[in-house]
């Protein structure tokens, strides 16, 4: 009788047992299931009117993006500058809406091998009237099968981290000078008719589209397409930050077109003889240091470079 009893009591403890097992599984899978997010983010960017980043690359620096007009502008709290509308665009395309690979992490005790805990992450957040999308942004993975990149990432404040694709640290892990507009000067669908170039004394000189081609003093501007298409979509690379720049410049080149503002590009002396200060009218809040020559070299082209040389033989009277 005690070993009937001993055995019924057995296989009860048993099945409490395992009942106690399948309710612990079946509740920590709902309990993941419900922290799963198959997207994980999506932010409404007509709406954003303000994207702070803290990088990696500046430890301590908080980078205001905010709206202004039309346009978007960056501050550090000591400078502040305009931004390259493609710039905003491509934090919205990256961060905008991110789908949900898979969930890597349910605890923050993993937060350090994926690099996405506070003091290890990049973090971005973007501000509407109505919410605050808050991101930490860690650790790459590339898939050499694929070809492809993913980062992991989790919303501030929360424990799951997850794997979205996308080089999102790289995106974002940038200081502030990286952010400020370093555009010379954009062509786009404009059509350029005229570009002059104003040297001292009487080696001014000028070429103008025709239908066709670029003429320079009614013969064929030999490179003229070629000097287009390189300064089409030209940066500056060095901001020179607050300098007093003299009444005129040294150089200038003057762009003209059709149903465009004329952009102009003036360039200062610095230093020496070989350095110059550079500003545009397309960009006018900011100063470009010309050390190394390069934007002198690229844009500061001489008559001859536009007269083949059959012309200048032409031209020398040979």
């Amino acid at each position: 009788m005690l070993s009937k009893l001993s055995n019924r009591t057995l296989i009860i403890l048993m099945a409490l047992l395992g009942a106690i097992v399948g309710w612990t599984y079946f509740s920590e899978t709902k309990k993941n299931e419900s922290n799963f997010r198959e997207e994980f983010v999506k932010v409404d960017t007509a709406a954003v009117t303000e994207i702070y980043i803290y990088p990696k690359a500046a430890p301590g620096e908080e980078i205001k993006f905010f709206r202004s007009g039309k346009n978007w502008r960056v501050t550090n709290g000591k400078e502040e500058s305009p931004v390259d509308v493609q710039t905003v665009s491509s934090l919205f395309s990256s961060f905008a809406n991110l789908k949900t690979k898979s969930l890597a992490a349910t605890s923050n005790e993993q937060w350090e091998n994926f690099m996405v805990g506070d003091t290890s992450a990049n973090r971005i957040k973007f501000i509407t009237p109505s919410a605050t999308t808050d991101i930490m942004v860690g650790k790459f993975a590339f898939n050499n099968e694929s070809r492809s990149a993913s980062t992991y990432v989790r919303i501030n404040h929360e424990k799951e981290v997850y794997l979205v694709d996308g080089f999102l640290s790289f995106t974002i892990n940038q200081p502030f000078d990286a952010w400020r507009n370093r555009a010379l000067i954009r062509k786009g669908e404009q059509q350029w008719t005229k570009i002059t170039f104003s040297y001292p004394g009487d080696s001014s000189f000028a070429i103008l589209r025709d239908s066709t081609t670029w003429l320079i003093r009614g013969d064929t501007a030999f490179n003229g397409e070629n000097f287009v298409n390189e300064i089409a979509f030209l940066n500056g690379t060095h901001i020179a930050g607050k300098t007093s720049l003299p009444a005129a410049p040294l150089y200038r080149i003057s762009v003209d077109g059709m149903n465009m503002t004329p952009v102009t590009i003036d360039f200062f002396p610095a230093s020496n003889d070989k350095k110059y200060y550079v500003k545009s009218s397309f960009n006018p809040e900011t100063v470009f240091s010309d050390n190394d020559g390069a934007l002198a070299a690229k844009l500061l082209r001489p008559m001859s470079y536009f007269i083949s040389k059959h012309e200048s033989k032409k031209t020398d009277g040979n």
